[in-house]
């Protein structure tokens, strides 16, 4: 069977360090043979789901949970799938589906049963064979109380980083707002959304970090209003200060869940790396942890950051940065 091979090389590779150039580049050609082609072993069930907003560190706990158990990664597949509904296209990220609304089960199964195919939504640099699937996604937040209901005893992990924190990795992501712009109008315009939980109120942004403040709020409300005990939440800020611990717990959460199905790998096997743009940027979460999980407070202005915070208590979510504050002080003995 041919595999037709598609990737992008930099524009001018002479910008970048020779060695991470070919690192990159060979890392990209596995992917793209590699996505197309890979043995999965796992039934529909097994899968692991790791939710959150952009930028909480969803894809670097889903990158350890797949090494542990050894489970094809998928990746936001939830953002790229598009349906025909009344002959229009439409799509599912940041969709509200609720928990009775049975009408588009056959898409969520689709999705979680590994059937959906995509370049970019597998991430897989194997062959495998593979026992299972952790899906990432940060659009499906809002599908969480469906996805309950039909697989009610489904492993399901919920990051939460601080809002400030998030605010301010997008506002330096480029392209963050691609391809929508601004993105409150995408839960602005669902009405049931808005109706159920907002008391028909919307909110609006004026500016690009009102946007990404009120874009968390969204993202995180119903979960965290539900707060489903079946459901795993843990803060970012608590992986980082205590990485092994945190870990560990996922794992065993996981193996309960699964019917104490073990880990393929041991902690000790898994190469738990954070996965920061830069190698400096790694050094600095490792040697000075408070630094990287403040660095908002040192680099947005004190104005916005009371604008974010504004946001987050209509939202009535002040209560996560109390917590996280108050959990990274007594960690860091402050």
């Amino acid at each position: 069977m041919q595999i037709p091979i598609k990737f992008s090389l930099p524009t001018n590779p002479l910008d970048m360090n020779y060695k991470t150039f070919i690192a990159k580049t060979k890392r990209r050609m596995k992917r793209e043979i590699f996505s197309r082609l890979y043995m999965d072993l796992g039934d529909e069930k097994d899968f692991v789901l790791v939710l959150g907003s952009g930028r909480s560190g969803t894809t670097w706990l889903a990158d350890v949970i797949s090494q542990a158990f050894r489970y094809r990664l998928i990746f936001e597949p939830f953002w790229h799938l598009h349906i025909e509904v009344n002959g229009v296209k439409d799509y599912f990220h940041h969709r509200y589906i609720s928990a009775e609304d049975a009408k588009y089960d056959k898409y969520i199964k689709y999705v979680i049963s590994g059937n959906y195919r995509n370049v970019r939504v597998n991430m897989n640099y194997q062959y495998g064979p593979y026992n299972g699937r952790v899906i990432k996604d940060i659009c499906a937040n809002l599908l969480m109380e469906r996805i309950l209901q039909i697989f009610p005893e489904a492993p399901i992990i919920f990051i939460i980083r601080h809002p400030c924190a998030v605010v301010y990795s997008r506002l330096n992501k480029v392209n963050w707002s691609d391809p929508w712009g601004w993105h409150a109008h995408l839960f602005n315009y669902q009405k049931v959304l808005i109706d159920k939980y907002f008391n028909n109120k919307q909110f609006f942004p004026r500016d690009e970090l009102e946007d990404h403040a009120i874009t968390y709020c969204y993202e995180n409300y119903l979960p965290l209003s539900i707060r489903n005990k079946n459901v795993y939440f843990v803060y970012y800020e608590k992986l980082v200060l205590n990485l092994e611990s945190e870990i560990e717990k996922i794992l065993r959460y996981i193996e309960k869940k699964k019917n104490n199905k073990r880990c393929i790998k041991s902690l000790q096997e898994i190469k738990i790396k954070f996965l920061i743009s830069t190698p400096e940027s790694h050094n600095l979460l490792i040697e000075n942890q408070l630094e990287h999980l403040f660095k908002w407070r040192r680099d947005l202005d004190a104005k916005d950051i009371l604008r974010i915070k504004r946001i987050v208590r209509q939202f009535k979510l002040d209560f996560v940065c109390e917590e996280i504050e108050k959990l990274v002080m007594d960690e860091c003995n402050l």
